[in-house]
């Protein structure tokens, strides 16, 4: 999927999208967090959506980034995100993350979702 298809769904990305964060049966994503997390750090969200996970790491993580292409789920995950230290970035995932941005941990969830399997 283009950007285009992801912005036309952000208003609906929660009823429309697997929400990796409602199927996670075994807590795995959590205890990820909770193993490579700390104040002092800073995580990246790569393919944030509209933030899931993004949140979670603002429980354990000093400073967090959500990066997506589709402009319409940054907004979106903006305006699900209460945490001061949080902040979401449009960002064409397919290029190198400008230098301004550098991470400790970096989380990649759910991300690789395209229409045609093959």
């Amino acid at each position: 999927m283009d950007k285009q298809d992801w912005d036309r769904i952000a208003g609906e990305f929660t009823d429309r999208v697997f929400q990796i964060t409602d199927h996670d049966t075994r807590s795995v994503i959590p205890a990820v967090i909770r193993r490579l997390g700390g104040s002092g750090k800073h995580a990246g969200d790569f393919g944030c959506g509209a933030g899931a996970v993004t949140r979670l790491l603002a429980e354990r993580f000093g400073k967090v980034t959500g990066l997506d292409q589709a402009a319409g789920l940054v907004r979106e995950a903006q305006q699900a995100t209460t945490a001061d230290h949080v902040t979401y970035v449009t960002a064409d995932l397919t290029r190198p993350v400008p230098h301004r941005l550098r991470f400790d941990v970096s989380f990649c969830v759910n991300v690789l979702i395209h229409p045609d399997p093959d």
